[in-house]
């Protein structure tokens, strides 16, 4: 197979872009329309995204760590893969009119001005920008600051891109949904947190959790059933991103290392069922 080139995962990145942007607009469209006369119309967006993502699908067939490993992960398809892909592979950066010259013909053709007068220009990141585990987990959101997942807190700029972290929401819903490999992260995950949180009060976070807190000041006993299988999610999402991050590093010929909690921590290592 032919080396990808920068213009490759450029398209894929674009492709991804507009996909979601049509999909997102079809959806407030048809919210907002709901139960009037000449909503219908708006169904017309839907054969768009679906030649979209066949474009992206095409183009997906060149590209080695869709090839040798994304598509066989059940619950990834074109559409997640395209997004995961592209937003790895290529980043937008701040430069003045007169660098743009520098850059090639599709750099300048995609180039966003700003209202400084500046322009985001894509350029080339890669798996490579990601020398561990941690720094991808944490470009995903998924990253631990004082040993909790980072929330939005109001007036505080994020610590993360609430966007991405969506998307890492919406694959880990398709693996307890349709998933095996992953899957079986969630369950073997969600078995441990409940034998640890059950019943509430074993919980570390019983009165602390906002939710939980609220229940009990309410007279209610809390439950931690939706809790655990949010954390178990999670969990099964970290394991796929994990294994992504080794995937592609050994594709490009990159060195990698064993997370935290092996490499440092002692914790087992565990075998994963084969790819679906």
């Amino acid at each position: 197979m032919e080396e990808p080139t920068f213009e490759d995962y450029l398209e894929i990145r674009r492709l991804s872009d507009c996909l979601y942007d049509v999909q997102g607009t079809r959806k407030r469209v048809t919210s907002r329309m709901e139960n009037m006369p000449y909503i219908e119309i708006f169904a017309d967006l839907e054969p768009m995204e679906a030649r979209i993502t066949k474009l992206l699908a095409n183009k997906l067939k060149h590209i080695p760590i869709w090839t040798e490993f994304l598509s066989k992960v059940k619950g990834v398809g074109p559409r997640l893969a395209g997004y995961v892909i592209g937003k790895t592979m290529v980043k937008f950066i701040p430069i003045s009119a007169e660098e743009l010259k520098d850059y090639s013909p599709s750099q300048q053709n995609l180039a966003q001005k700003t209202e400084n007068g500046k322009y985001m220009v894509p350029t080339r990141r890669g798996i490579e920008a990601f020398d561990n585990i941690s720094k991808y987990w944490a470009y995903w959101g998924l990253g631990v600051e004082d040993g909790h997942a980072p929330r939005l807190e109001a007036g505080k700029k994020a610590r993360y891109d609430p966007v991405k972290r969506s998307k890492m929401w919406n694959i880990s819903e398709q693996f307890v949904i349709q998933g095996t490999r992953y899957r079986a992260d969630y369950d073997r995950y969600k078995k441990r947190k409940t034998a640890e949180r059950t019943p509430p009060e074993k919980c570390p976070q019983y009165g602390i959790n906002r939710i939980c807190k609220k229940q009990i000041a309410e007279g209610k006993k809390p439950s931690c059933k939706s809790h655990i299988h949010n954390m178990s999610k999670i969990y099964a999402v970290k394991q796929f991103i994990k294994d992504l991050w080794l995937a592609w590093r050994i594709l490009e010929g990159l060195p990698v290392t064993e997370p935290y909690v092996i490499d440092v921590l002692g914790h087992e290592k565990k075998d994963k069922p084969p790819l679906e």
